[in-house]
């Protein structure tokens, strides 16, 4: 087989597992009649211009070459002949190919650099392009035999039979980079171990693939986006920043982790898009007071949708966004003054803890739903000094307050909890009973903040199921006087 050089072939050589390493590109690639843009002169192949700019596939110069039925359909590339690739550990590689008929693409990687034996690695994927540019991607994961100095790279554009001429393009064939997570490979982390805010960088892929070795195929199915929920802390991680990575059957995988967590793309993915930030914008965010929020970098969603329940009357709030009484199901609202007093007003800003004064009654299930909001930085997961704003679940509100439906102020306790885009009271006068709203006074009461009373017992020990009479009650592990 007559071999033919390349005329010039600019590449991106790898210098970690995370950088991508280009293996022919038709935009840095020159021809003259004759030789073949690097390629084996195998299928007669031509540098041209690309067919389909408006596709996936932008580039200005690509490969074509022409399959017949008399067998050929495979060109080949022996990038040997001018470079020593190194995989770096990656065994995923992608190329560009535009058809006309739909079937699989085998692709052959052989001849090492390094001295080692010769071998034949193949897989193969699915073109269902049907004459548009479609990126193939080959997971050699499973191909055991494959080391990181291939030498050649073979490709056979059609697997089944060709009945009549077809012209195959072919460009951009890349080693995709390792997924990463911070400096650190994906698949070295342990599972449930990452936590806070996260950036990602290098390739997150999911989809399938076919080892062919030995003339036997079998399935190989990848997909990064599961292996990275596995590696989140349950309601530890809450946001990922996943501008920059190569995507491909991109999903949202963390909301099962913490429903919470904010995912920043370069575009939205074909599914599961809630809480997903494309050029500072989100179509849905879906907020759960049972899970924390972070939001490292201010945007705008057009739909805001919290699972949070109202009781009638007053209620605590904390929200990244500004608000109206009427978006709370409230007439009037109120923020923190001093003491235990609270002022109305028209709105209230982002990240300002607040009361409602007369909501109507909501339960979690249905929630609240805002449109057109700013969602604000949020750094921290507690907001204020006296009345502050809690952006995640506590376990405990020992010495701190809160304030019922009544506007009663409640102490809180070890084991008592407070979830998400509520607020409570750090200190009070000693002889505060209730609240004060534009100066008028709303009674003391000595339960929880959720009002989760778990265990009652009565001074002689003995555990019962309610307070009954008047008297002292160990309840959670504090004595309350019911008078």
């Amino acid at each position: 087989m007559k071999k033919l050089l390349l005329t010039l072939v600019t590449l991106v050589t790898a210098t970690a597992a995370s950088a991508q390493t280009v293996l022919w590109d038709g935009e840095d690639a020159t021809i003259t009649s004759k030789d073949h843009a690097g390629w084996w002169d195998r299928g007669n192949p031509t540098l041209v211009d690309n067919p389909e700019k408006d596709g996936i596939n932008k580039s200005n110069k690509c490969l074509k070459f022409t399959m017949t039925g008399d067998g050929n359909k495979q060109v080949a590339l022996p990038f040997r002949d001018w470079t020593t690739p190194n995989l770096n550990g990656n065994r995923r590689l992608s190329f560009m190919i535009k058809k006309e008929v739909n079937d699989n693409v085998l692709v052959e990687l052989s001849d090492p650099t390094n001295g080692a034996d010769n071998y034949w690695q193949k897989v193969a994927a699915w073109y269902g392009g049907g004459g548009k540019w479609q990126k193939v991607v080959l997971d050699f994961s499973t191909n055991a035999g494959l080391n990181d100095f291939p030498g050649v790279f073979a490709i056979t554009a059609q697997t089944g039979s060709v009945t009549s001429n077809q012209d195959v393009y072919i460009d951009s064939i890349v080693i995709e980079p390792v997924p990463m997570v911070g400096e650190k490979a994906l698949k070295d982390i342990t599972d449930g171990s990452l936590t806070g805010n996260i950036t990602l960088s290098g390739s997150y892929m999911k989809g399938e693939c076919q080892n062919a070795n030995e003339g036997v195929w079998s399935k190989v199915e990848y997909n990064d986006f599961a292996t990275l929920e596995a590696k989140l802390g349950d309601n530890a991680v809450t946001s990922v920043d996943m501008r920059g990575t190569i995507l491909k059957d991109a999903y949202n995988s963390t909301r099962g982790k913490n429903p919470n967590c904010i995912v920043y793309a370069d575009a939205f993915f074909a599914k599961n898009n809630e809480n997903v930030v494309v050029k500072g914008t989100t179509t849905t965010l879906i907020l759960d007071d049972a899970h924390p929020l972070a939001i490292p970098t201010e945007f705008a969603a057009t739909s805001v949708e919290l699972k949070r329940g109202l009781k009638n009357g007053i209620n605590t709030l904390c929200l990244p966004f500004e608000v109206t009484p009427s978006e709370v199901k409230s007439t009037k609202i109120a923020t923190f003054k001093e003491g235990v007093t609270f002022t109305t007003a028209e709105s209230v800003a982002a990240n300002t803890p607040f009361i409602t004064v007369d909501a109507t009654e909501v339960s979690k299930v249905q929630g609240m739903t805002f449109g057109n909001k700013t969602i604000a930085t949020v750094t921290n997961d507690i907001v204020g000094t006296t009345f502050q704003g809690i952006y995640a679940p506590k376990t405990s509100t020992a010495g701190k307050y809160g304030i019922n439906s009544a506007g009663k102020i409640q102490e809180g306790a070890a084991g008592i909890k407070c979830n998400a885009f509520h607020a409570w009271l750090t200190t009070i006068s000693a002889n505060a009973r209730s609240i004060d709203i534009d100066g008028e006074t709303t009674g003391i009461s000595n339960v929880s903040l959720e009002n989760p009373v778990k265990e009652i017992y009565n001074l002689n020990g003995v555990r019962v199921n309610k307070i009954g009479n008047k008297g002292i009650y160990i309840i959670n592990g504090k004595k309350v006087i019911v008078k």
